[in-house]
């Protein structure tokens, strides 16, 4: 990535959220000065961590408080050869961590924050002059102010006492590198002594932390003995801002064809695609050589912590998070591993409670990082994502929820991935956008070149009968008044995400905006997922459904009929006089064989003439010839996977017979 564009980005200030009264700033200014007020005898120091995964802006919040009259002093202390932004400050040096006696360390220490107290209380000017005059890059002024400040101090030297209006805070980023091999005993060792400080100012520590449960003292054996006797109080970490979708400009969309600009998709999620992307169109050519399928490649390097994508053997956190960023979270069960994906591939923290020991994370809607697992699923194969997903299944290491909802969002996004790969090359074969008609031969087959098309009308003409010959277009223009309507509107989605409302109050023109198709909360009658469907191919008015139903039981009655009338509770943006179809997949096992089939949606004879069912038993490619056999042996594997958990058969028995005794 171009290291000019990476420090223009830098500059340009984080605004406020369109649905907040406050940006990152503000929140964080308001945190610590709370914290700082609440320092007392209860208290263990004026610290805390700030930690999120990469691209959130945890560094632009910290450096922007100097707007909010802090006094900002920040060290970075990435390695010496890392070419990362900020670069290493030039007082790094002397919090390596191969220093190897502990009193230099704490000497270090106090000289390095008397250093900035006395030079803030001596030359009394205001923050944004200090904050330029002492910069972290200095390495003429700087390092030599710490060496005759380290003359002047000791281990056992007190703190200088700050009692100044405006606030200081000490900001240590890639904290983590300041630690030596024993990271707990280390953290004890600094922590001890900030317990040391007083007035008006605070610490925090920035970092995407392996396991921030080792920077809480509370959780391990106190080393240095001043939290375990006194046991006092840690401030709580802080790690969501207000740096979401900051980039977006949601008229800028205006039909389905801007949806799937790369500008634009960049523009969802964390501030770091947006910022890159936003510097790139405004710097009036400036940077017209990044190529988008360079930002791209940067993506798809930090979802899998910075590795080359090229060749490579997938671990298990790298396939949770290629396929998390696609078909939603996959809940790990073990909290280390949750902050190593944090950590190391994107994902996002949303909770932490140290005392109980609990640690939340997920993966948003963010359409760049679909696109980067897009691509990665198509340089790597999903065969073999899905290997490592089953494998962490049958160790009971992760829980993928309802097993027929995601075996559905993988076929869906295989599908429409099949489609774009076929049309297009290089990065926009990754930018999804198809016509609903497409996407059904896809998904089901169509009746070989005879089939109906968008140039010709979607006319089929495949003379065989049929029920020899089950053409999806076919079902369509069978049950609907204006099929033609449906067949070319267009479908975009290349993640799915769940809204934390019922879906009559979801948006599918937002969805749209953001390549989503839409995960139902639980309990929504009649349907478990919904792909938006734009009908209009210059604005985003116009909208209708493919809703999909999914079972997982094997050998299930087979209905006459389907009652699934669900207009009604689509969306706002639902037009209930507009033409949608269902998907009624039963994906379980079938002694029968597997089947695909118009179903209408009333007793025969009464066609509701708005709304289209396709109706199919199994998961074979009898019902979905594109998915390949070896891929359909996967998903099969996943439906069946929690067997395998215990493998020897008394313990299958015994399993049985203690958790489920109301059997017959």
């Amino acid at each position: 990535m171009n290291e000019i564009l990476v420090k223009e980005s830098f500059k340009i200030d984080i605004i406020k959220h369109p649905e907040l009264d406050f940006n990152s700033q503000r929140f964080l200014a308001e945190k610590i000065k709370m914290f700082i007020k609440k320092v007392d005898s209860k208290y263990y120091g004026p610290f805390t961590t700030l930690f999120q995964s990469s691209g959130f802006g945890k560094t632009r919040a910290c450096l922007s408080l100097v707007n909010e009259n802090f006094y900002v002093v920040y060290c970075c202390l990435r390695n010496s050869f890392s070419t990362g932004y900020p670069p290493r400050s030039s007082l790094a040096r002397f919090f390596e961590k191969n220093w190897v006696n502990e009193r230099i360390l704490i000497r270090n220490f106090k000289s390095y924050i008397n250093l900035f107290i006395d030079l803030i209380k001596k030359e009394k000017i205001d923050c944004s002059d200090f904050f330029n005059k002492y910069s972290h890059e200095s390495h003429d002024i700087l390092p030599k102010l710490m060496e005759e400040k380290l003359k002047s101090t000791d281990a056992d030297s007190e703190f200088s006492y700050y009692a100044g209006k405006n606030p200081i805070v000490f900001i240590f980023d890639e904290s983590l590198l300041m630690l030596g091999k024993s990271l707990e005993y280390d953290y004890f060792i600094l922590r001890k002594v900030l317990s040391e400080l007083q007035g008006n100012l605070f610490v925090l520590f920035l970092d995407t932390f392996t396991n921030p449960f080792e920077s809480n003292l509370s959780t391990f054996s106190d080393f240095s003995k001043g939290i375990y006797k006194i046991e006092k109080l840690l401030f709580e970490p802080i790690y969501l801002l207000p740096n979401w979708d900051l980039f977006v400009n949601y008229s800028d969309i205006e039909n389905i064809y801007d949806t799937v600009k790369f500008e634009n998709i960049c523009c969802f999620g964390r501030v770091l695609w947006g910022s890159w992307i936003f510097t790139k169109i405004s710097s009036f050519e400036k940077f017209e050589y990044v190529s988008n399928e360079e930002i791209l490649n940067l993506a798809i390097s930090k979802l899998i912590g910075g590795r080359s994508f090229k060749k490579i053997v997938l671990d298990e956190n790298e396939c949770l998070a290629i396929a998390s960023s696609r078909i939603g979270t996959i809940r790990l069960k073990n909290n280390s591993s949750k902050q190593e994906l944090v950590a190391k591939h994107l994902a996002i923290c949303t909770f932490v409670n140290f005392e109980k020991n609990i640690f939340e994370i997920e993966y948003p809607s963010e359409p760049i990082l679909a696109l980067a697992a897009a691509s990665l699923m198509d340089e790597i194969g999903l065969e073999k994502i899905l290997d490592k997903l089953i494998e962490m299944i049958e160790f009971s290491l992760i829980d993928i929820g309802e097993k027929g909802v995601v075996i559905a969002k993988l076929i869906l996004i295989q599908t429409i991935d099949k489609i774009t790969s076929k049309k297009y090359s290089k990065i926009t074969k990754y930018l999804n956008l198809t016509r609903v008609g497409e996407f059904l031969q896809e998904l089901y087959g169509k009746c070989q070149t005879n089939c109906g098309s968008f140039e010709n009308g979607w006319n089929c003409m495949n003379k065989e009968k049929f029920e020899t010959f089950v053409c999806p277009i076919k079902i369509i223009k069978t049950q609907l008044r204006n099929p033609i309507e449906l067949l070319n509107g267009f479908i975009n989605f290349n993640h799915f995400t769940k809204p934390n409302c019922p879906l009559s109050k979801a948006s599918l023109r937002n969805s749209l905006k953001r390549c989503a198709a839409i995960e139902c909360k639980s309990m929504q009658p009649g349907i478990d997922l919904v792909i938006p469907v734009c009908l209009e191919s210059k604005s985003l008015t116009s909208f209708s459904v493919i809703a999909i139903k999914v079972t997982l039981t094997n050998e299930p009655y087979r209905p006459d009929y389907i009652v699934e009338a669900i207009g009604a509770t689509i969306s706002s943006n639902f037009d209930l006089e507009k033409p949608y179809v269902i998907l009624y997949n039963q994906l379980g096992e079938f002694k029968r064989k597997n089947y695909l089939n118009q179903k209408f949606n009333y007793p025969e004879g009464d066609i509701d003439q708005k709304q289209a069912i396709i109706y199919s038993e199994g998961l074979s490619e009898d019902t979905f010839p594109n998915l390949g056999e070896m891929l359909i042996q996967k998903l099969i594997k996943i439906s069946n996977s929690a067997e395998k958990l215990l493998k020897d058969k008394n313990d299958k028995k015994l399993n049985e017979i203690i958790c489920f005794s109301i059997r017959e």
